[in-house]
């Protein structure tokens, strides 16, 4: 075998090994409403913010923590089930970006689409199709945080908390 196809087979082992890597599957810990550790891998979920652990929201009437609320979600959906990841890229903190899926009678269903459908995550990427019909969905139907009289967006949460804390 010439060195060149040696190289060839060496850099396809590389790169597929690399790809395989980007997929993890174990138990996995929930940080927060859009947040996983799975294995060794902080993994944030693709498209998706959910409110910030700190975030407070005002609905029906009373003060409440939407963050933990959005934590406690993602929990229920997990249950006691194994959580597998399908990624391809790293956000500019170093976690994968992700679509992640638990199996409920044998059928994947995607955690991402779940938190949106609920109403516990709102869509980050408005690219994504399915993503903006599930939350037009849960807008229509007043779900989770769609139903509060006082819900900021996550983003707009980071913003202000970021400028209060530049002052």
């Amino acid at each position: 075998m010439t060195r060149r196809k040696i190289i060839i087979k060496y850099l396809i082992v590389v790169i597929l090994a690399a790809f395989a890597a980007y997929r993890t599957d174990s138990r996995q810990t929930i940080v927060d409403g859009d947040t996983l550790i799975v294995g060794r891998e902080r993994i944030r979920m693709k498209g998706i913010d959910a409110p910030e652990m700190t975030q407070t929201c005002l609905c029906q009437g009373k003060e409440t923590n939407c963050g933990v609320q959005a934590k406690q979600a993602l929990s229920d959906f997990i249950g006691k089930n194994s959580v597998s990841c399908k990624a391809s890229e790293r956000d500019v903190y170093g976690r994968l970006l992700a679509e992640c899926f638990v199996t409920f009678n044998k059928e994947k269903i995607s955690l991402n689409t779940l938190m949106v459908r609920a109403g516990m995550a709102v869509v980050f990427s408005k690219n994504d199709e399915t993503l903006l019909y599930e939350e037009a969905k849960a807008i229509r139907e007043k779900k989770g945080f769609w139903k509060c009289e006082r819900f900021q967006m996550p983003a707009e949460f980071r913003k202000a908390a970021q400028n209060k804390r530049s002052i």
